[in-house]
């Protein structure tokens, strides 16, 4: 699947939440066009700018599947010797 994270104007890219997607999806590839992705998924605080919420407004009209990123934070990969 090709994800595309939608995230605030002024925020940097989440590491984290990049992490979680490949953690759940282990062919993750990440696209710079929201109009080549499959999913588009929602990064913290997006609704904080104007411009993300343009990006949901846009992934939704055109059918592409939107997820929230909390969902992917859950799934983040523990090291080995954290146990």
């Amino acid at each position: 699947m090709r994800y595309y994270i939608i995230k605030p104007e002024d925020s940097k890219l989440d590491k984290k939440l990049m992490t979680g997607i490949c953690a759940v999806d282990k062919e993750a590839a990440f696209s710079d066009t929201l109009k080549v992705c499959d999913i588009a998924v929602l990064q913290k605080d997006w609704t904080r700018s104007k411009s993300a919420v343009n990006e949901w407004k846009e992934a939704v009209g055109l059918g592409i599947s939107v997820r929230e990123g909390y969902f992917y934070n859950e799934f983040e990969t523990k090291p080995a010797d954290s146990e």
